[in-house]
């Protein structure tokens, strides 16, 4: 589902960004680790490795972290 909605959303942005945030769902990380220590999702790796950006990744149990990635979401799409 990431590929699909990246392959679509990144030519109406204008281009594929330096990193791209990211929660923890199973599309992306297969396993969560201590820290910022993730076990990517094969598929996802390719993809970042396709379209040249870097992943990061939200804490477990930091709901502000998604908030704000949300609230971004949210001001892009009002500017749009």
């Amino acid at each position: 589902m990431a590929s699909f909605a990246h392959y679509h959303g990144l030519p109406v942005l204008g281009g594929v960004p330096r990193r791209g945030i990211y929660d923890n769902m199973r599309t992306t990380v297969d396993r969560v680790g201590r820290g910022k220590t993730r076990q990517v999702n094969a598929r996802f790796l390719a993809m970042t490795s396709h379209y040249l950006f870097d992943a990061e990744f939200c804490n477990p149990a930091s709901g502000w972290e998604k908030g704000q990635v949300e609230k971004n979401v949210r001001d892009a799409r009002h500017r749009l």
